[in-house]
Formats: structure tokens, sequence, C-alpha cells
């Protein structure tokens, strides 16, 4: 929201907007209005220091009237390259009204290139960059896949040392890497992946007790036996933080002599490994943990679907797997239901898949999650949970995958939501059972998603910190990520903290740079998610069809809708809602036409228009009628 009061100064961070102008937002999340003239002696992302003067053209309103770079931290760009007084200079895809000179080159490259910056210089009034990679027309096959990646800067190859030591890994096992490890190559072992899986860096084992509890084994591939602190294996996981999976395109986090390789779980093979050994008693709570480094060998590669159709009884598999998968199942059972007393949420989205159809194009198909997915998941947090416990309890120092309670104003603001919805949110702190009950209520009464989207909004981001160990949304005192050491760089960290090594920098700027690699890999996939199913939507729906909607924000400039059935998101313009009777409520934030769009409310729409051009694909749509239409 723009800012009405005047200040003589304010310091805060630049965006940029298409049509020149920007934003200058402080740190209290005040919003100042930069002018294009301003705009070109800076850098969207840059800290500046800004005096604050009236606008010569809305008297009463407050902008930007000076401006001072503070700090420009490195960055890409992506776009395409124009010859300007025998410069090289880049048009950016996204907008920037400084100069961007690009150095190295002889030549202006055809089609797409993304830059880095050069050494920043503040006062000059060009912006120097490098070409990093060439990524050619936006029309072949993958570009939006290597174009999320440079976008996110994450490197497409391993370096030469990083491919060199990958290479000289053994395929084989030697006595000395066995030495100090128990012997667990007589236990039947199983993996369950998805059917494409390729990667597998978890294994479980469950053994019945005679108390009524159960003895679960949880394997994971031990990837700290082969990279090392300093090497230049450790520095290429640590610059990419975690594998990225893109449709059609993985980039792994490691090498694939590693991530497919020596330290993939497949059948037959014998593998190192850490384990966690759990004790539990007859409700699944954990009597006793070991944590130990081990040799194994699968018994079996078992799908999600396999898993399934064995719990559907509709096939068979060895007697001593069965046996497990019972034990583990009982364990699951359990599970489930302390999961339901903890008031734990989970929200059950379609997992979408990419699929090539017999004439070379692609095609959409969704997975609904199973009880064979919830089954691993299950296992893996418990895993997950035990192994938090024993670095709060017992290390000194711990990586935690922590999850702060929500603010106590956003708690009374949805207080105040599921009033004026006819519905109580109890408790005057924060609390998981309270956040479960009320969306089994609102489910009830027929408001579901509406609530669901508004709990989603008090949540915080979890973030990766040796401090606090908690994480809310789960119900644990303490929570970490263990079992996924092959593609998450904490997950081999955590292992390294478990076993007794040093880590070698500071834990905080780790869990920093876990976590930014962690949010720069979910925007990676969520941009080449969006654009292929904005796509596919526009070549299979016609624009006569309607479509079951729900909105997720609103702002004067329009409403953002989600369609379901396509898991990709709309824009319904001010423009086409006002010309629909709708009018917008700024006090409240919603559209109005009688009823409040609000989100979580439910229309229909069909679409309009898709604009995919420079980097950017929004798919706008309009309203069926003025009285929208449930679902």
């Amino acid at each position: 929201m723009t800012n009405n009061n005047k200040h003589n100064t304010q310091e805060g961070v630049v965006t940029a907007h298409p049509k020149g102008f920007g934003f200058l937002t402080t740190a209290a999340g005040e919003e100042f209005f930069v002018p294009p003239p301003l705009m070109r002696k800076v850098v969207p992302g840059d800290t500046v220091l800004c005096s604050i003067v009236e606008s010569p053209k809305k008297p009463g309103q407050f902008q930007a009237g000076d401006i001072r770079v503070l700090e420009r931290k490195p960055s890409t760009w992506q776009g395409t390259i124009n010859v300007v007084d025998g410069r090289l200079m880049l048009v950016p895809d996204a907008p920037c009204f400084m100069p961007i000179e690009v150095r190295g080159l002889t030549f202006a490259a055809a089609g797409v290139v993304s830059v880095r910056t050069e050494a920043i210089d503040l006062k000059a009034p060009v912006l120097r960059t490098r070409l990093e990679r060439i990524l050619g027309a936006r029309d072949r096959r993958g570009f939006d896949q290597d174009y999320a990646l440079a976008l996110h800067d994450f490197p497409p190859h391993f370096d030469r040392r990083a491919h060199e030591e990958a290479v000289r890994i053994p395929l084989s096992l030697s006595a000395d890497d066995l030495k100090g490890r128990a012997d667990l190559r007589q236990i039947p072992f199983v993996t369950i992946d998805g059917e494409s899986t390729r990667d597998f860096d978890d294994a479980v084992y469950g053994l019945p007790l005679t108390s009524g509890g159960a003895k679960v084994y949880v394997a994971i591939a031990d990837v700290s036996h082969y990279v090392k602190p300093g090497s230049a294996l450790d520095r290429a996981a640590r610059e990419r933080g975690t594998s990225v999976y893109l449709p059609g395109k993985t980039v792994p986090m490691l090498p694939e002599k590693l991530s497919n390789g020596v330290c993939s779980l497949v059948p037959g093979e014998d593998r190192l490994v850490v384990v966690a050994e759990l004790e539990l008693d007859a409700d699944a709570r954990v009597l006793s943990k070991k944590f130990y480094r081990a040799v194994m060998r699968s018994a079996a590669r078992l799908t999600y679907n396999q898993v399934q159709a064995w719990f559907d009884n509709a096939t068979h598999l060895p007697h001593s797997i069965e046996t497990s998968l019972t034990a583990l199942t009982a364990v699951f059972r359990k599970l489930l239901a302390a999961r339901e007393v903890r008031g734990q949420l989970s929200f059950d989205d379609k997992e979408a898949k990419l699929v090539i159809r017999e004439d070379g194009e692609y095609s959409l198909e969704f997975e609904q999650r199973t009880d064979a997915h919830k089954l691993v998941e299950e296992l893996m947090l418990l895993a997950n949970n035990a192994v938090g416990q024993h670095l709060k309890d017992k290390l000194p120092a711990g990586l935690f995958r922590h999850q702060a309670t929500p603010e106590m104003e956003d708690w009374t603001e949805l207080k105040d939501w599921a009033t004026a919805h006819g519905l109580t949110l109890e408790g005057e702190t924060p609390a998981l059972p309270a956040l479960a009950q009320l969306i089994k209520s609102a489910h009830e009464g027929g408001s579901g998603l509406k609530a669901e989207l508004a709990v989603r909004g008090v949540m915080q981001s979890a973030v990766y910190q040796p401090g606090t160990a908690s994480h809310f949304s789960l119900g644990y005192a303490a929570y970490t990520h263990f079992t996924s050491p092959i593609r998450r760089l904490v997950d081999l960290l955590v292992h390294r903290l478990l076993l007794g090594e040093d880590l070698g920098e500071s834990v905080v700027s780790l869990g920093e740079q876990c976590s930014r690699r962690a949010h720069g890999s979910r925007m990676a996939e969520r941009y080449v998610w969006d654009r292929i199913k904005k796509r596919l939507l526009a070549r299979d729906v016609a624009k006569s069809d309607l479509l079951n909607a729900h909105v997720v924000s609103s702002s004067r400039r329009g409403l953002r809708v989600v369609i379901p059935a396509w898991q990709c998101s709309a824009l319904l313009e001010s423009d086409v809602l006002q010309a629909h009777g709708c009018e917008y409520d700024a006090e409240a934030g919603h559209w109005v036409n009688g009823a409040v769009w609000e989100p979580g409310h439910k229309l229909s729409v069909s679409w309009v228009d898709l604009e995919d051009a420079d980097g950017r694909t929004e798919l706008y749509a309009i309203p069926e009628a003025v009285r929208p239409r449930l679902y």
C-alpha cells in the first residue's frame, strides 16, 4: 500500500514495474513510488536511501525525491542482446532501466542469453555483466527448463574437478569401506518410490515385537562417506544446495555416478547407509533410538502402485517383505492416529506429471496420493523427528527445519475471520488442534476451501537454522531433514552432525544457504509448471468452455483464481470485473457483486487470452456471469 505520510528519508529495497517506474519498500512494509528518472540510476534489488518528497502530480502523496544506492548484490539477468553504439547491451526480460552492458563477447549471440554481474561499481551509469549461458530460441523444446535454471542460478553442469572426483569413486565396496559398520545385509529392506525414480536414497524395514510395538529401520544412503568436507563434490553440493526436479528434466545436486549409482539403494547391491533404528511401543511412540553406519542390500525396488496393490489385496509379495510391510502398516495406522491427535495439518494436493504423447506433444496427468505414498511419508517424518530430537537433546549444535508459530496478529485476524463466517477458532494463542477443528467445521458447513486458504495464510515459512528446533504445522518439538542426502545438502550436513563430523563453517550461514536454495528450487519448478499448464490449457480447452475456479487473492488490479482441474492460475482484470457488475471494497480488500469474492470463493470462468512472451506467461479469464456458479 502506498504511504501517505511524509518522512525525510527512507531506506529500503527497490522493485521495478515494466512501465518504467518502481517502488521503494521499507523494512516496515511501507511503499513509496519511485519515478522513472530515478529508476534509471538503480537496479531492482538494490538497497537504497531515498529522500521522500510530495508528489508534484498528486498533492498529499509522497514519493522518492532523490536516491542513493547503499548495497547492490551480485545478480543474473536473462534477455536478448542488441548492439548500441558498438557495445553489446542486454534487453532484459525482467524490468531493469539501468543499461546492462555485456562484456567478453565479440558478437551478438542469437536468441536468449543469461548474464552475470561483474565487479559492482555503485557510481557507474551502466550495469556491467559477462555472458554466462546461451539459452537460444524461446520456442525450442527444453528452453523453459534451461531458462528456469538460469533465472534461479542453478548450474547446469558440474565443473571438471567435481566430475573427476566422481569418476574416481570405485563402483564396488572394499573391506576398508565396511570397517566399523553394522552388517544389515540379511535384513530384507525395500525401497518404495515412483515409477520413474532413479535415485533411491531411503529403504525401510519393519519388525513386529511381542509387546505389540515394532522396531522400524530407516536406512539412508551414506553420501557423507563419498562427499568429504572441502572436496570438489562438497563445493558442488553447497553451490546447488538441492537437486532440481523440473518437468522433463532433473538437475542433480551430485553427479549421477553418486545420485543414481553408488549412493542409490538399488536391489541386490551392497550399499553404505546411515540407519535410524527406532523401537516403538504399541502406540508408535519412540521408546529408544539408535543411529549408526551400516552396510545393507535392498531386497526389492517397490513402486507406490505395487505397495498400494498389496494394500488392496490385489497382489502378493515375497513372505519376508510382506511380514515387514505388515509391521510397517500397523505403525503407519498408529502414526496417522497420532497425527490427528496433534492436529497436524494435511492438504492432499494432486501431483502433476508431464507425459509425452505418441504424436510427440505434451499432456498432463495428475496423480492422487495413496496410502502407499502416505506410508513412506509417515516413516520419513518419524525418522526426521527422531533425528531432530536427538540433535536437540544430545548435541551442542543442530540444523533444524524450523517453522515458527503464527504471529499473534495473524491469529487474531484469523479468529475474526472465523467469527465473520459463523465459525469458531478456539484459544487465545496459536494451536494446531484449534486449526484442525476450524477446517473440519468449515468443511461440514460447506466453506472448507475458504478455511484452508485462510489457515495457510497465517502459516510462516519453514527455514533451516541451528536455533529453535520446532515445526509448528507438523506438531513436532524437534524436526530436521535426514532422509534425502542425495538430493538435499541439509540432509548431508545433518548426517555429518549426527556422526560427529565438523561442518567446516558457520551452521547459521549453512542453514541460510540451504533455505535460499530450497526456495530457488521451488520457484524454478513452479515457473516451468506454470508455463506448461497454462499453454496446455489454452491448447486443449475452448474459449467457450466453462472452468471451475476459486479465488486465491484480490487487489485493485483484479482477481487471481486457481483452476483446480489444471492446477494453474488465471487473472481476472479489474475492467473485466467491473463490466460484470463487480466493485472493489478497498477496506475489506475484496471484490463484491452481492457475494464477497474472497479467497476460497468458487466461480466459473472461461479463458480469453494467453500472454506468452519474454519469460512471462499469463492466462487471462472472465467470470461466467454476475452471479458465480458454485461447484
